[in-house]
Formats: C-alpha cells, structure tokens, sequence
C-alpha cells in the first residue's frame, strides 16, 4: 500500500515495490473524483457515478519525470483540483495550495483511495469532512476568514455565514449546515427553499437564521437513521 505525508505545500506519495504504480494513480484519481463536489454551474454538469478504470487511466499521462500526470481540475461538474507530479522512483507529489483551498486536506481523499485500492466496497464519503476542524480552517481562510481562539467549528461556520451569503447563498448554505447542496436531503432542501424565498435578507435576517439552529446541523444529521445521512447514491459501472 502506498504512504503519504505532507510537508512544505505539497503531499508527497510513496509507492512501494512491486506494487503497480499505475493501480495507485488510478485509485487516486477515482478517489477523487468520488470525493469532489460540484460549485456554481458545476452542478449543471454533476452525475451521481463512479469513474470506470478505464476512464481513470485516461487522466492519468506519464511524460518524463518531474512533469504533471494528473491534472484534474474540473470534470463532470465536480471541482477536483487534483495535480500530481511524478518526481521518479516511486515518488509523487500532490499540489496542497489548489486543493486545500476548495476541498480542504487531501488526508481523507488518499485514505479512500487505499480503500478503493484493497477492493473495499464501502459507503460513498460524507462531505461533512470538507467542514470541520483543519479542513473548514483551510477552506475559510481562502475566503479571508480567520477561526478565533478556542472558536468551535459551528461558532465558526455561523459567524462567516452573513458575509459569504452576500456573495454566493448556496455556499454559504453549504457552510452553514456542514455539506454540500449534492448530500442534502429533502428536509434540507424544503427548509433552504423557504428561506430563500424570504425577502429581504439583511445582515440580522442571516444572523437569526444561523443563531436559530437548535445544535449544529452536523449533530443533528448524526442522530438521524443511518440510511439518511448519505442520500448522494453513487452508482457503479
């Protein structure tokens, strides 16, 4: 199995011998693309699938070392920032910055790529990890928000909420309830769509709506049936 570790902006990828270097690649990149949301127009685009292997090696190319193999930016809708550079021997390394700044660590992206490389066949990932602990800290910096000390992830979650709302309603949604719009079940969605219909939304109207959440939407979807914490079904081909 492959290892990974992060230093310096990039996380470099080791695979051992003999294992095949291109089955790495190709778990990576599904893993991936699996784990990716759509943004914006990007759900115009977005289909609830897994890649095939054989679509996977087609975005993978090997060039002379030390060039970029993988280079996956948006696809399907989905915002992967995705670029890996082969560096020889065995060693790659995945470009941090691009991808921290949407999705957070690439930590829980590689841990499901071994996952796909040892033939688990497990539940779709929960976007949720994109909204906690180092990851929101990441993401919310790239939007030029700093977590105060001892500041919570829902303390944080709520206090960006106004600001991001007056720029783009979904993500700051999104932010707020701790998933993306493609995981969201339909209690959400009713309850998003009545609030959205509201008018005005003033700076206090978004701060009430953040403040009148009895617990975290995070904790609240934890209690719920297993079966309806992941509503995004991800088919296989």
């Amino acid at each position: 199995m492959f290892k990974f570790e992060t230093t310096k902006g990039f996380t470099h990828i080791y695979v051992g011998k003999p294992e095949n270097e291109l089955k790495v690649l190709v778990a990576i990149v599904k893993a991936s693309f699996e784990l990716a949301c759509p943004v914006g127009m990007g759900y115009l685009g977005f289909r609830n699938r897994k890649l095939t292997t054989e679509e996977a090696e087609k975005l993978i190319s090997f060039p002379d070392t030390g060039k970029t193999i993988i280079e996956m930016d948006w696809y399907e809708g989905r915002l992967c920032r995705t670029y890996i550079d082969m560096l020889g021997n065995g060693h790659y390394t995945l470009l941090d910055l691009a991808y921290d700044m949407h999705r957070g660590t690439p930590d829980t992206m590689l841990e499901r790529a071994k996952q796909i490389l040892s033939g688990e066949d497990t539940e779709p990932v929960s976007s949720t990890h994109m909204f906690v602990g180092k990851n929101l800290t990441l993401r919310l910096k790239h939007f030029c928000f700093d977590r105060k000390p001892e500041e919570n992830d829902w303390d944080f979650r709520k206090r960006v909420f106004p600001d991001i709302f007056q720029e783009n309603p979904i993500t700051a949604i999104e932010f707020l309830l701790g998933y993306c719009a493609v995981d969201w079940i339909d209690l959400d969605k009713n309850l998003i769509q009545m609030f959205l219909s509201q008018s005005p939304h003033n700076r206090a109207s978004l701060k009430n709506f953040a403040e009148g959440w009895a617990d975290d939407p995070i904790n609240m979807r934890d209690k719920k049936p297993k079966k309806m914490l992941l509503q995004r079904s991800v088919g296989k081909r």
